[in-house]
């Protein structure tokens, strides 16, 4: 696989955007890595009229319990998909790679959610 971060998501926040916002709607994912450090992820759902999607972004998080923070983006079609695949897909990893185009799933190309094959707790908060 081609990716460069790993983590389970712990938990998830669903947020439906108001029309006049630039982003439809947002899934916060709480993630928890290998070393045990935690994370998010934002998943921005971004309009088909938006027309193209922006690019990735990781960076530190102010907080110093939070390791790494990650800005996403996906399009506004796949929303339904997504919160199917949170609210029944347990357990579930997020990945990201810093190179553009590895990880070609429907996304922007660098990060993608999958089932896990071993246990971890998730809730919706």
């Amino acid at each position: 696989m081609g990716y460069d971060y790993h983590a389970c998501v712990r938990a998830y926040d669903l947020v439906l955007g108001e029309p006049s916002l630039a982003y439809k709607g947002i899934i916060t994912l709480y993630l928890v890595f290998d070393d045990g450090l935690e994370g998010l992820a934002s998943i921005y759902f971004v309009p088909l009229t938006a027309g193209a999607l922006p690019t990735c972004t990781m960076q530190d998080h102010p907080n110093p319990q939070i390791a790494r923070a990650f800005d996403v983006f996906c399009w506004l079609a796949h929303w339904d998909y997504y919160v199917d695949f949170l609210r029944n897909e347990q357990p579930v990893a997020f990945f990201y790679s810093i190179g553009p185009g590895v990880l070609d799933k429907g996304t922007s190309n660098n990060w993608y959610i999958e089932r896990l094959r071993h246990p971890v707790a998730m809730t919706a908060t």
